[in-house]
């Protein structure tokens, strides 16, 4: 290799590094995916990122360069990560330099993505350091990343409640609901009235991951128009409030253009068999349809080509296949080009109204006289803690709020690379 060569090579990485985490993030909770196809992404997200370690300083310089550049979660992340790196060996200036060059949430986001997807044991003491800091980012990365660990701040936690910074208020109300901290529920629920809508937002996932009963009304408040990706505070919100309710509250946002996805989405996490005779319809709706059919098959275990769903002639066919290795998985887009969104899923297959109908009428008795469904089989706690060790994301995620809501245990993260959801599977 020429030392020419070198400085392209690097570049590559960069780019690549963040390309793959991006891809991983945006399709951590997709029907279309299982556990062994994000674990290919995210190996090559690490192979990038470990490219750019061997290059040291070089490798630094040009994940800097593109964070420079495009200002975004993905290169924030894995600036992070390199910047982690040099704090093991006490150099604190690729952190300066970095802090320096993040500008906004986007940043941030990736900034705390990337102290949950490393390891904790190099990066334990710089963490818990931080819970001290007098710089608000540090705290709240600090108490985020602790909870991705399910490692307790213990004592720690009760100054930040009222800390003056919201990111350091937001980030405590993430821990102690994914913790489960019971003592934690009067700051929870004094953090509702926050002038922060992110702080309201946080404190209301977190209660309702305390199974507190002020949690729906508060969720539901705060829920925020939703697409494919669903608001995690709708998915929540759909799992703990009483059946009823969800149905009313459905019913209306299926009378909005703006909110119809919404309900769907909400029909998807409550797991109720009655929406199925109107996710059929919804089914046929332009803009609405696959994303429907979708839940559809998320509630009834229905499988598009095993039951022969798909229209005869396709629309759109399923963007991704469940059989390759981390060698088949798509090269990175150019960054400039409106083609990078339309590689993996959330392109969701259309299927055909009439056969989702007749699959409804054969199966659907059965199905309607549960209370709650997940992939066609009853959502209690021993079928939802079966499900995350290999169904697809949607129903994992699905699983994983059943069990925190039901007080099985602390929120399982399904966004982590395999290896850490395979520590948390993991008694201790």
């Amino acid at each position: 290799m020429t030392a020419d060569a070198i400085p392209i090579i690097v570049h590559q990485h960069a780019e690549d590094a963040a390309f793959y985490w991006r891809q991983f993030q945006d399709n951590a909770l997709s029907s279309q995916f299982r556990p062994i196809d994000l674990d290919a992404i995210g190996k090559l997200a690490d192979g990038n990122l470990e490219g750019l370690r061997v290059n040291g300083d070089v490798g630094w310089e040009r994940a800097l360069a593109e964070l420079e550049r495009w200002g975004g979660a993905a290169e924030a992340f894995v600036c992070t990560a390199l910047a982690f790196d040099a704090m093991e060996r006490r150099d604190h200036s690729r952190w300066q330099r970095l802090r320096a060059a993040a500008d906004g949430g986007e940043c941030e986001r990736g900034m705390h993505a990337a102290c949950a997807w490393l390891d904790l044991a190099p990066i334990r003491a710089s963490l818990e350091a931080w819970l001290d800091t007098e710089t608000g980012l540090e705290r709240a990365i600090a108490l985020s990343a602790l909870a991705s660990h399910r490692r307790d701040a213990g004592a720690a936690l009760a100054s930040q409640f009222d800390h003056r910074d919201a990111r350091v208020r937001a980030a405590a109300a993430l821990h102690a609901g994914r913790l489960r901290r019971e003592d934690a529920r009067g700051p929870l629920a004094a953090l509702l009235d926050d002038p922060e809508t992110a702080v309201r937002r946080e404190a209301a996932y977190a209660l309702g991951l305390l199974q507190d009963p002020r949690a729906p009304l508060a969720l539901e408040g705060l829920v925020e128009p939703t697409s494919a990706l669903p608001d995690p505070l709708l998915a929540l919100w759909a799992v703990i409030t009483p059946r009823d309710q969800v149905r009313e509250r459905i019913a209306d946002w299926l009378t909005r253009a703006d909110t119809q996805a919404n309900a769907v989405q909400a029909a998807r996490y409550s797991g109720d068999p009655y929406w199925l005779p109107r996710l059929v319809e919804a089914a046929a709706a332009p803009g609405l349809g696959g994303l429907a059919a979708d839940v559809f098959c998320h509630l009834t275990g229905a499988a598009p080509e095993r039951d022969a769903l798909f229209p005869r002639d396709p629309v759109r066919v399923p963007a991704h296949d469940h059989d390759h290795d981390a060698d088949d998985a798509p090269e990175p887009a150019d960054r400039d080009s409106n083609e990078e969104e339309l590689v993996f899923g959330w392109d969701l297959p259309v299927l055909d109204v009439d056969a989702l109908a007749v699959w409804l009428h054969a199966h659907g008795n059965d199905l309607i006289a549960q209370e709650r469904l997940i992939l066609g089989q009853p959502a209690h706690a021993d079928y939802a803690l079966a499900l995350l060790n290999d169904a697809n994301q949607a129903a994992r995620h699905h699983a994983a709020l059943v069990l925190a809501a039901t007080g099985a245990g602390a929120l399982f993260d399904v966004t982590l690379p395999l290896r850490r959801q395979r520590q948390a599977l993991t008694p201790r």
